[in-house]
C-alpha cells in the first residue's frame, strides 16, 4: 500500500547550517546547563570540520564516538558531515572487547571518548590497526580534555569540501540481538528523503516545528537518539539533550525547560510516572510523547496518558529504515477500538509496506507474513558486508524487516514477532508476541517476554519471563489467566518471575541472553507449570 508519492526533491540534512541563517539567535541545543544558539553551534561544527581536515582525515574516513549523550556528539555529527567524514557512535554499554570489534569493523581513524571511557578507548586504540588517535572530552566541563583545544586549533578560513548527495555521514551499528552488530549506512540523500516526506504533511504528531522543544534522553548510538537529533535541527527547534535517561532529570526538563515532545521506551515510562511531582499536575507544555522499541502493557499506557495529560504516539521503526516505519496516532489510542489499540498503526507517508510469504509474494489482509517495506529513505546496506546487504532486499527491491506481522482490513499493522524468534513446539509455529500481548493484559504483569528453550519432547518449549507489579503474583495465576485466551499448545510450559529483563541500550530485550539464562536447569524450573 502506498501512503504518499515519493518526494520530488531531497533537502540537505545539515539542519544546523540551514537554521544558522534562518534563525541564528534561536536556542538550538541545551545540555548540562549549557546552551548554544544556532549561530554558535554552526560555528562550533565548522571548527570541528576544519580540525578533522587538519588532522589528515579525508572524505569517507570514519571517526568513532565513545560516550554518553553530550553536546560534543552534536558538534562531531555535523562537523564530520561537513568534512565529508562518517561518524560512528559506539554503544558505551558494550564490553571493551565488543566495543573494540565495532571500532575495528568501522575502520575508524580517530576515536573521541568521554573521560569516563578513556580507559576503554585507550585499550581499543592499542588493539586496533588503523586507529591513530584518541581525543578525550569531559561532558560536565567543556574546558577539560583535549577536545576543546583540538576543535579550536584550526584556521577559520580553511574552505570546506562540497558535499555530495550520496555521502554517508553516519554509520549506526545494529543492536546485535541476534549476532555481531552490523554497520548501517546513512547517507545525506537517503536521510534527506525522510525529511522531504514531512513537507506538506498535516500530521502535527509526526512533524517537528520551529517552536518545539524536543527532549532527547535516548542514546545517540541508536536510531531513537539520532533521529530526533537530526529532525529537531532540520525543523529549527530546540533540542534539550540529557546524558542518559534519568526519570528525575526528565521531569526536571519537562517542568523547567518547556519541553513539548519526547520519546521513551515503555520500561523507562513506568519509572518516570513514579515521580511525585506529577501528583500535583504541573503546568507542562508537553504535547506529544512517542514510545516504542518494545510492547507496552495497556494499563501502563492508560496510566501514562492520564498522568501526563498529553497525546501519545506509538512508533515502529528499525535501524535499516533510518527512521520510523509506522505509527499509531493519538486518535487511535482508544481501548474501545479493540485490536487497533494494540497495533503499531498505519505506514507513515512516503513509504510502501506489504506482508509477504516465504517466497516474497504479497499476502492478503489478515494473513501472517514478513513485514517488507519500500521507500527512498531506506539504507543502501551494511558497511563492507555485500552478501548481507544483498540478503536485506528482495529481488524486486523491498527491504526485509525480519519481523512477522499482518495488516488488518483498515490497514493497521499488527506485529507478531521477529521471524527468528518464532518457536516451533510439537510441530506448531508459535509467535511469542501473541502470547506476550495476552500476558500484558493481566493487571499484575508489568512486562512479559516469551522465548523458546530446547526440549527433547517438544523440540522447543515455551517459557514466559514475567516482571510482576506485585510480589504476590504466582505462576498459577498466569496459567489460569491464559485459559480460554490462548490455545493450549501456545501456553507456556513454565513461568519465571524476574525483577528485571536484560536489555540493550535502546531498551530492547536481549532475547538471546534471556534464552541462555532460562535454559539453565535451576532457573528454568523456577515456577514451572506443566
Amino acid at each position: 500500500m502506498t501512503s504518499r508519492a515519493e518526494p520530488e526533491r531531497t533537502p540537505d540534512v545539515d539542519g544546523v547550517r540551514r537554521n544558522a541563517s534562518k534563525r541564528p539567535n534561536r536556542s538550538a541545543l541545551s545540555f548540562a546547563g549549557r546552551a548554544q544558539t544556532y549561530l554558535e553551534l554552526d560555528s562550533a561544527c565548522d571548527r570541528v570540520a576544519r580540525s578533522l581536515m587538519r588532522s589528515g582525515l579525508r572524505p569517507g574516513d570514519r571517526i568513532a564516538y565513545l560516550g554518553k549523550n553530550a553536546d560534543v556528539f552534536v558538534e562531531l555529527l555535523f562537523g564530520a558531515m561537513r568534512a565529508r567524514c562518517v561518524l560512528v557512535p559506539v554503544n558505551w554499554r558494550l564490553t571493551a572487547a565488543e566495543a573494540q570489534r565495532v571500532v575495528a569493523d568501522s575502520e575508524a581513524a580517530v576515536i573521541f571518548a568521554d573521560i569516563a571511557f578513556v580507559s576503554v578507548a585507550s585499550t581499543i586504540l592499542a588493539q586496533t590497526a588503523g586507529l591513530t588517535a584518541l581525543i578525550a572530552f569531559d561532558p560536565a566541563d567543556p574546558k577539560r580534555g583535549a577536545y576543546p583545544q583540538w576543535r579550536d586549533g584550526s584556521a577559520s578560513g580553511t574552505p570546506l569540501p562540497a558535499s555530495e548527495g550520496d555521502d554517508v555521514f553516519l554509520q549506526l551499528y545494529t543492536s546485535g540481538t541476534t549476532g555481531h552488530p552490523k554497520g548501517v549506512l546513512v547517507s545525506r540523500d537517503r536521510y534527506g528523503a525522510h525529511l522531504a516526506r514531512q513537507e506538506g504533511v498535516d500530521l502535527p504528531w509526526m512533524v517537528y516545528e520551529p517552536q518545539d522543544v524536543i527532549l532527547n534522553a535516548m542514546p545517540t548510538f541508536h536510531l531513537s537518539g539520532c533521529c530526533p537529533t537530526l529532525d529537531a535541527f532540520w525543523a529549527g527547534a530546540e533540542l534539550v539533550l540529557l546524558e542518559e535517561f534519568h526519570p528525575g532529570r526528565v521531569v526536571d526538563a519537562l517542568i523547567d525547560q518547556g519541553v513539548t515532545r519526547t520519546f521513551v521506551v515503555p520500561a523507562a515510562l513506568r519509572t518516570l510516572l513514579e515521580d511525585p511531582r506529577l501528583d500535583v499536575k504541573p503546568d507542562l507544555n508537553l504535547r506529544y510523547v512517542g514510545y516504542g522499541a518494545s510492547p507496552i502493557a495497556p494499563a501502563l499506557l492508560q496510566h501514562a496518558i492520564q498522568r501526563l495529560g498529553c497525546q501519545f504516539v506509538h512508533f515502529y521503526g528499525m535501524t535499516e529504515a533510518l527512521t520510523y516505519i509506522s505509527a499509531l496516532s493519538p486518535l487511535d489510542h482508544d481501548p474501545g477500538l479493540g485490536r487497533r489499540w494494540t497495533s503499531v498503526g498505519r505506514p507513515l507517508p512516503g513509504l510502501m509496506l506489504r506482508i509477504s510469504d516465504d517466497k516474497d509474494s504479497p499476502v492478503e489482509s489478515g494473513v501472517l507474513g514478513e513485514i517488507q517495506i519500500r521507500a527512498p529513505f531506506l539504507t543502501s546496506g551494511y558497511w563492507k558486508k555485500p552478501e548481507e546487504s544483498a540478503r536485506l532486499f528482495t529481488a524486486d527491491g523491498w527491504l526485509r524487516t525480519g519481523d512477522a506481522g499482518e495488516l488488518d482490513d483498515a490497514g493497521f499493522l499488527h506485529i507478531r514477532d521477529r521471524l527468528t524468534d518464532m518457536i516451533i513446539s510439537g510441530g506448531e509455529n508459535i509467535y511469542p508476541g501473541e502470547i506476550e500481548s495476552v500476558l500484558l493484559n493481566h493487571p499484575d504483569v508489568s512486562e512479559a517476554v516469551v522465548v523458546g528453550i530446547a526440549d527433547d519432547r517438544w523440540g522447543e518449549k515455551v517459557i514466559a519471563a514475567i516482571v510482576p507489579t506485585r510480589a504476590a503474583l504466582q505462576p498459577e495465576d498466569l496459567r489460569l489467566w491464559l485459559q480460554g485466551r490462548l490455545a493450549p499448545y501456545k501456553q507456556p510450559k513454565a513461568f519465571v518471575l524476574l525483577d528485571a529483563l536484560p536489555r540493550n541500550g535502546a531498551g530492547k530485550v536481549l532475547k538471546r541472553e534471556l534464552r541462555d539464562r532460562l535454559g539453565r536447569p535451576a532457573l528454568a524450573a523456577q515456577g514451572a507449570v506443566t
